[in-house]
């Protein structure tokens, strides 16, 4: 119902959005957190494998999770404005970086 209710094949139970993530810099870390795990479990498992916790606790530890979000928050790429297909390129543009950066 939550799918048909957003218009989209997933959805995010936490009252937080990235407003709100970045709205306490000093908790932006838990708060990424529990905005995460708010996704549907399908999500999530998709989210588990790019290992998220990790990059948290890095960009934490480096002072670079506010920054890194608040540059994230001013892209726009809602299906309006960023097809499935523009969004599928990108997905493997990602893939393709992170995979190079991991050999």
């Amino acid at each position: 119902m939550l799918c048909a209710v957003a218009g989209q094949r997933f959805y995010n139970t936490s009252p937080l959005d990235f407003p709100r993530l970045l709205g306490d810099p000093a908790q932006v870390a838990g708060n990424l957190r529990a905005y995460i795990a708010g996704f549907i479990p399908g999500a999530g498992d998709v989210l588990d494998k790019f290992d998220f916790e990790t990059q948290i606790a890095r960009l934490a530890r480096a002072d670079l999770l506010y920054l890194v979000l608040s540059r994230f928050a001013e892209i726009d790429l809602h299906p309006d404005v960023v097809s499935n297909l523009e969004m599928g390129y990108l997905d493997e543009e990602l893939i393709r970086r992170f995979s190079e950066l991991s050999n």
